[in-house]
C-alpha cells in the first residue's frame, strides 16, 4: 500500500472512531455481551464462551480501526520527513 492511501486510510479510521454512533454501538454490545457472560448459569458454559468469543471480536475489531489510524500516522511522519 502505498503512503498516501495509508494515510487516507487512517484518517478515515480516526473519523470513524469518532463518530458517537459507533462510540455508543460498541459500548453497547460491550456491556451486552459482559452481561450475558456474567448471568449465565453456572451449567451454561456455551453460552459464557459465546458472549467471550464476541467480546473478543468486538475487541479485535477496535483494535484493527485504531491499527489504520496508527499506520495512517506513521506513514504521515514518513511523507513529512521525505518532503524536508
Amino acid at each position: 500500500m502505498d503512503i498516501e492511501t495509508s494515510i487516507n486510510r487512517g484518517k478515515e479510521a480516526q473519523r470513524v472512531l469518532a463518530e458517537p454512533v459507533l462510540v455508543e454501538a460498541f459500548r453497547a454490545l460491550e456491556t451486552a455481551y459482559t452481561e450475558e457472560w456474567k448471568q449465565s448459569a453456572f451449567a451454561d458454559t456455551g453460552k459464557r464462551e459465546s458472549a467471550f468469543l464476541m467480546l473478543t471480536a468486538l475487541g479485535d475489531l477496535q483494535r484493527q480501526i485504531q491499527a489504520f489510524v496508527t499506520d495512517g500516522q506513521i506513514s504521515q511522519g514518513k511523507l513529512q520527513r521525505h518532503k524536508l
